[in-house]
Order: C-alpha cells, then sequence, then structure tokens
C-alpha cells in the first residue's frame, strides 16, 4: 500500500469517527450542541482533513508548476482551505482554552472571510485553464444566465438571514460580516456552477473525478455554512452538530479530490 493510499485511509478513518461523536452527542445531548469528548474529536478530525488538503493543493500546484494558470489556481485553492484551517485553529483556541463560543466579529473573520474570494479565484483559474488548454468551458452567454439565475436564486435562499441583518439596529462591523458571509456564500455557489458547468464534458474520467470531490465538497460547505446562517440567527449559543457534520464532509471531499489530482499528476 502506497503512502497516498494510507493517507486516503487515514482521512476516511478521521471523519468516521469525527461523525460517530457527533451520533454520539446528539444521542447524549440532543439539540445542546457538540461538547466534551465529542468536540475534540471533531475538531482534530478537521484540522486533519483541512491540513491535507492544502499539502496536496500545495504539492499538486508545484507539481503543475506555480507559473502555469492550472498551478496558481491550485496554489489558491491551497491557500483558500488555508485561510479556512487558521480559522478552525483559532476556534479550538475559544473552545478549549477560554472554554467560551469565539466571538463574533472577531480576529477569525478576517480569515474565514479570506477564504472565499481565494477559493472563488482559484475556480475561475482552473475554468480559464482548462479553456486555455482549448477545452470548452460553456458559452459565454450561457455562462451569464446561470450566474445571473444561481445570484437572484441564492439571494431569495438566504433573505430570511440577511433580512433582520438589514433592517435592524446595531455595530455596522458586525452587521456587514453577518451580511457578507451569506452572500459569500452564493458567489462561491456561482463559483462552482461554472465550473460544475464546463467540466460535465469530463463525465466518467479521471479528471471528472476530481472536480466531482471538490465541487461536491463546496457544495456541501456552502449548504453548512448556510445552515448555521439559520442556526446562529435564532440566536442559539452552542455548537450545531448538523451544521458540523455538513462541514466534516465537505473537508474529506476536499481532501479526497485533492489528493485525486495528485494520483493523476503521478500516474
Amino acid at each position: 500500500m502506497n503512502a497516498r493510499r494510507k493517507l486516503d485511509l487515514v482521512l476516511f478513518a478521521a471523519a468516521a469517527v469525527a461523525l460517530l461523536a457527533i451520533g454520539c452527542a446528539l444521542a447524549m445531548r440532543g439539540a445542546q450542541g457538540l461538547s466534551g469528548w465529542p468536540l475534540a474529536l471533531h475538531v482534530g478530525a478537521k484540522w486533519l482533513l483541512l491540513g491535507a488538503t492544502v499539502w496536496t493543493a500545495s504539492h499538486n500546484a508545484a507539481a503543475l508548476g506555480r507559473k502555469s494558470q492550472i498551478g496558481r489556481a491550485w496554489f489558491l485553492f491551497g491557500l483558500g482551505v488555508g485561510a479556512y484551517l487558521v480559522g478552525e485553529l483559532g476556534e479550538a483556541f475559544y473552545q478549549f482554552a477560554l472554554g467560551i463560543l469565539n466571538p463574533f466579529p472577531s480576529l477569525l473573520d478576517v480569515f474565514y472571510v479570506a477564504g472565499y474570494p481565494l477559493l472563488i479565484a482559484s475556480l475561475l483559474g482552473f475554468l480559464r485553464a482548462y479553456d486555455k488548454a482549448g477545452y470548452s468551458m460553456g458559452a459565454p452567454k450561457g455562462s451569464a444566465i446561470l450566474a445571473g439565475g444561481l445570484l437572484v436564486a441564492g439571494v431569495a435562499a438566504v433573505w430570511p438571514v440577511l433580512s433582520p441583518v438589514v433592517s435592524q439596529p446595531g455595530p455596522i462591523l458586525e452587521r456587514a460580516l453577518a451580511a457578507a458571509y451569506p452572500l459569500l456564500d452564493v458567489a462561491l455557489l456561482v463559483a462552482v456552477a461554472l465550473l460544475l458547468r464546463g467540466t460535465r464534458q469530463f463525465g466518467g474520467g479521471h479528471v471528472w473525478e476530481i472536480w466531482a470531490l471538490v465541487l461536491a465538497g463546496l457544495g456541501v460547505m456552502i449548504a453548512g455554512d448556510i445552515r448555521y446562517a439559520y442556526f446562529a440567527a435564532g440566536g442559539s449559543q452552542h455548537v450545531d452538530p448538523m451544521s458540523e457534520a455538513a462541514f466534516l464532509i465537505a473537508y474529506l471531499l476536499l481532501a479526497r479530490g485533492a489528493l485525486k489530482q495528485r494520483e493523476l499528476i503521478e500516474a
């Protein structure tokens, strides 16, 4: 068994153990959220999955050439995921060292917000790389219609979260950040849809396996983030198990997608 296969199994095992811990937390505490050893196992698994993704994306960028379009895209992808890793590390400091949920807003929001444009830029970079290589990523008119439709539908979907933020008084920074997160999720969803539209032509091949995993991971992450936005809007003050389960699955898919690209490079 090669090192890549061993890492793949470790990531699966870590995610399975963490999901089992979430299930135990739900059975023991119900809607009271994650805490104690289930939270510790879950946080450790997220660190492992995100760290593996950053490391593998950086390896892919170096192997493909960081001066090439696709190499730069993988580098940006690794930076985007790395920003989330820093945010997760910071959250753990609040949860385990200080025994509280991280305040909002906080320094951690700098990293979480920065992750979005980095990931969006990476996805658009992949689109340009494939287009430059001669693969049609879709007609501009069709892409514009798709992007516009998703923007409208996305804003409508998150409006129940945005509406109180816009209408109620409060500190401007807090209101701006609260509105920014769901809007950034919508923007990331548009980039995911555009790349999905273009990479469908690779259906059934190794390249499609990469993007099926990466784009599914981003889609699940967006769903978890929107779920958390609704959850937080209700005023709950604990770690939501369902949102965290979605993030865990998303991070596993992202790590496996990056590993699939590495496998293709080394084949």
